[in-house]
């Protein structure tokens, strides 16, 4: 309910700040069960749960289900318990690593050791680097490869970045 009431297009702008023409004009940050009554059937989306709020995991569970749109997303946590109630919940979503296994799977990769994975977790959603190492490589995109999962990067806000993740063979960015 905070989150709806605020002036989503208020910092909105096309020149450099010159004018914020989003201004007051409605636009508001939806909720999850808003944006799957909007979304196509066909959208994909990737949810991750911020919150370490006992029932969360059960709250989004039941809107994806609900909505027919567990199938179409990537859901997780970086918090590892909501992450296992999620997989618990929705076994057909695919899932992306919780942050502290996903940093023992990346440790491997590095190395480089011949890493066990689990076979629950699709998606490496990782930074680019993690204490000044280099984590958008393409080795460690290809050992992921070779494990059939994915690699997206986050946080990606500029085009130049956006193109050197990309040459690395990822699969994802996350802007």
């Amino acid at each position: 309910e905070e989150l709806s009431a605020l002036d989503a297009g208020y910092w909105w702008t096309r020149d450099d700040g010159a004018t914020y023409p989003a201004r007051g004009t409605g636009v508001h940050i939806p909720s999850l069960e808003e944006l799957l009554e909007a979304l196509p059937d066909d959208a994909r989306l990737n949810v991750d749960i911020k919150s370490r709020d006992e029932g969360a995991a059960d709250q989004v569970a039941d809107l994806l289900l609900e909505h027919d749109a567990a199938h179409r997303s990537c859901v997780g946590s970086f918090d590892a318990a909501v992450a296992a109630e999620l997989r618990a919940r929705l076994p057909d979503s695919c899932a992306y690593y919780p942050e502290a296994t996903a940093r023992w799977q990346i440790l491997g990769d590095l190395l480089p050791l011949e890493s066990g994975t689990s076979p629950r977790y699709h998606i490496l959603e990782i930074p680019t680097s993690s204490a000044g190492i280099s984590l958008a490589t393409e080795g460690l995109v290809r050992r992921a490869h070779r494990r059939d999962q994915l690699v997206w990067y986050w946080t990606i806000n500029d085009s130049d970045e956006m193109e050197e993740v990309l040459a690395t063979g990822a699969d994802g960015l996350i802007t």
